[in-house]
């Protein structure tokens, strides 16, 4: 049987993103997503198969996002320390500061999932091993500009970039203002200004 046209599918997907992401996904029902797209079970089923199959349909999706991004943020013309640190600079936050933060999807839906689902796992490992390669290039680059010492393993540094990243995500969800994740993102501006003497 094909997908019922019927509605904007688009708008449908963005609706069960936002449910996802503000609930998670054990605590979403069908009948959630029922409403806010406005589909019948019957057609939600039939345009989009059981809530794990959409659930997956949308995360990948978002996860296609964060590796675009992180190749807009990463992989530009701009000096390679500057992308380094503009990957921090970023804010998480909303932009009603009344309105709660309800986090990336992927790290939430990590966090929630990946111990028992593996296509959660995978889809997860997949999209930080794009993210990470995209900053050990930059890293690699920066240290042929000469701006990060030749010594500094690039692989490590982008792990540990991308651990203080999602930390950021992290701390974000817990209700941090912007003035104090700064601080973090201060000390990752001096952690990334302070490797060119590191070993001197």
């Amino acid at each position: 049987m094909g997908r019922p046209r019927e509605f904007d599918e688009e708008k449908a997907l963005e609706a069960v993103r936002a449910e996802f992401c503000s609930k998670g996904f054990t605590a979403t029902s069908v009948d959630d997503l029922a409403r806010v797209t406005g589909l019948g079970k019957g057609s939600l089923y039939g345009a989009f198969g059981d809530k794990h199959h959409l659930f997956l349909s949308v995360l990948k999706m978002f996860c296609e996002e964060k590796q675009a991004q992180a190749q807009e943020d990463l992989d530009n013309e701009r000096p390679a320390i500057q992308r380094l640190r503009a990957l921090f600079r970023r804010s998480c936050k909303a932009k009603d500061d009344n309105t709660p933060y309800r986090g990336c999807l992927l790290a939430n839906s990590t966090t929630e999932l990946a111990s028992h689902d593996s296509d959660v796992r995978d889809l997860a490992r997949q999209t930080y091993k794009v993210v990470e390669a995209l900053i050990v290039d930059a890293v690699q680059q920066a240290q042929q500009d000469g701006d990060l010492a030749p010594d500094v393993r690039p692989e490590e540094l982008a792990r540990l970039l991308l651990a203080v990243r999602q930390g950021l995500e992290f701390f974000s969800k817990t209700g941090m203002s912007d003035e104090e994740l700064d601080t973090i993102r201060q000390a990752v501006d001096h952690l990334l200004l302070g490797q060119k003497y590191a070993s001197k």
